[in-house]
């Protein structure tokens, strides 16, 4: 079993330029998560410090169409923002199960998704990273946005 600190690693759901997102186990909690890691690990104790300070400030932004941050932390050198998987799966995976969507339940997931990014837009985050896997829908349909601040420049 390969491992990433405490978690079990179960599966590379996504990987960008910018970021990785697991599927993983917390032996601890007894459930799933996802764990989303930047691809480049801060450079620094002082750049790792950054990156928790922000992901901790972007936690603390609620709204219905912004995943719940469940913890950040690290396992050293690589910081990580875990979520629940009960949020529901990646846009990815709903594709690869159930194939194209009808246009309005795709347009509806699109909306749900940029109102999440609106807010946290006003609220002063960015995301730098926006991808499909990024987007977690539900059984009803309710979409929410993963990984605000994950995809950071990083300090020199």
């Amino acid at each position: 079993m390969r491992r990433f600190g405490r978690f079990e690693l179960r599966a590379l759901l996504h990987k960008s330029q910018r970021s990785m997102l697991w599927l993983v186990l917390d032996p601890r909690a007894g459930q799933e998560m996802l764990l989303l890691i930047p691809r480049d690990k801060p450079g620094s104790e002082a750049a790792i410090q950054h990156w928790l300070k922000a992901v901790d400030a972007a936690a603390r932004v609620q709204h219905p169409n912004l995943a719940h941050v469940v913890e950040s932390g690290r396992v050293d050198p690589w910081p990580y923002v875990a979520y629940d998987r009960a949020l529901g799966e990646t846009l990815d995976e709903r594709l690869a199960r159930g194939g194209a969507p009808l246009p309005l339940d795709a347009a509806g997931w699109v909306a749900q998704g940029l109102d999440g990014l609106a807010f946290a837009h006003e609220a002063g985050l960015v995301h730098r990273d926006i991808q499909s896997a990024h987007l977690l829908i539900d059984g009803a349909g309710h979409v929410r946005l993963i990984g605000m601040e994950v995809a950071q420049e990083l300090l020199p």
